[in-house]
């Protein structure tokens, strides 16, 4: 469900699923500012491809 490309989409994904934790998990993305759940689904994607969490935290990819 949350391997999806978009918020939007993980939303879809949850809506749709008979998931046990699926609709409290709904129900809290619901509740969030949806360009603060974008921005940090794309900063956390970004920080998977770097190699260590001083690197996450500067945002440089360099080096």
């Amino acid at each position: 469900m949350f391997s999806a490309a978009t918020v939007g989409e993980i939303a879809d994904r949850l809506r749709a699923s008979d998931a046990e934790d699926a609709a409290a998990a709904l129900t809290v993305l619901e509740e969030l500012a949806p360009t603060g759940l974008a921005v940090t689904l794309d900063a956390v994607r970004e920080a998977r491809e770097m190699r260590s969490v001083r690197e996450a935290l500067e945002g440089s990819t360099a080096g």
